[in-house]
């Protein structure tokens, strides 16, 4: 029988939207303009390279982001203006479903990929932050899921036993590689099919 103790939850398009789609629309860009800065924006290395602290805040990388996509130049500036990270909201359903995990006994850990200051910035905003009783992110050990070695680094930090742990992330990879270590995973879809497959492990 499976008796799960930990329910670790990935953030980005778990538990935090932080895709800048509809940020960027607030700005009326025509389609042609506003793909172009989305792409540049969103599927652009140095995203990913904030999640690895490769730089250590996004003030360090606009000039790089400026001197790649020249042409976008006052549309960049633009976006990362002082504000830009309210495009970091919570969803509503999948934090009322982690309260709901919280009362109900479990204790919860946060694995994520995520900047240092992208972090910070949230961990301050969302009050649900306070009730995790750990949290691993990525930037902080410049490694990313789905490396092994984050898993196992949360694992040892916290002493947790694999077959004790849910991990609910929308990447399919990073759920492989956590089952790779014994953690049950739920791949997350939307918030009805994450209580269904969380009833199976309920305690």
């Amino acid at each position: 029988m499976v008796i799960i103790k930990n329910v670790i939850f990935d953030l980005g398009k778990v538990l935090i939207n932080n895709d800048p789609s509809e940020y960027l629309r607030k700005y009326g860009y025509d389609e042609e303009k506003y793909q172009a800065l989305l792409d540049a924006i969103w599927t652009d290395s140095l995203w990913g390279d904030m999640d690895i602290a490769k730089y250590e805040s996004f003030k360090d990388i606009i000039e790089i982001y400026v001197e790649k996509h020249k042409e976008l130049e006052p549309e960049l500036r633009r976006f990362f203006a002082e504000d830009w990270m309210e495009l970091y909201v919570a969803y509503e359903d999948t934090v009322k479903f982690y309260n709901e995990v919280y009362s109900q006994g479990y204790d919860i850990y946060l694995l994520t990929n995520f900047s240092k200051d992208g972090y910070e910035y949230i961990s301050n905003k969302f009050y649900f932050f306070k009730k995790a009783k750990g949290a691993v992110v990525s930037s902080h050990l410049k490694i990313a899921k789905p490396d092994m070695i984050i898993y196992k680094y949360l694992l040892e930090t916290y002493n947790l036993n694999p077959d004790e742990c849910v991990f609910i992330d929308d990447s399919i990879a990073n759920i492989r590689a956590a089952s790779e270590l014994g953690i049950y995973g739920i791949v997350y879809t939307d918030i009805e099919n994450l209580r269904k497959e969380f009833n199976k492990y309920m305690k």
